[in-house]
């Protein structure tokens, strides 16, 4: 998700390296501040935002492979008799990590 705000913040106080990674140009000279969570836009509800979670905290790495937890749990939620999950990586000897989900399933 990218936010660019006359309110918001436009740089790293004596931080070049943090203020060049966490900013983007759109090219019209505007800067877009990098917020690091993860964001759907929903067409069918009016365009509406769902923010899913941040993005370095929710990266499982698996046999080399990194796997998002949040895609997962929104894919998760797409059936019907979900009311709600989590997703979390464990660790294993072999991969580095595992995938393990809890699920909460709708009454009935």
């Amino acid at each position: 998700m990218l936010i660019k705000s006359t309110q918001a913040f436009d740089r790293y106080l004596d931080n070049d390296e943090a203020t060049a990674a966490s900013f983007v140009s759109d090219g019209e000279g505007a800067k877009w501040f990098k917020t690091g969570d993860c964001a759907v836009k929903n067409p069918d509800k009016n365009d509406s935002t769902r923010i899913l979670g941040r993005l370095s905290q929710d990266i499982i790495k698996k046999q080399g492979y990194k796997i998002s937890a949040l895609e997962l749990e929104d894919r998760l939620m797409q059936f019907s008799g979900v009311r709600e999950c989590a997703v979390i990586g464990v660790p294993h000897e072999e991969y580095g990590e595992e995938i393990m989900a809890f699920v909460v399933m709708k009454p009935g």
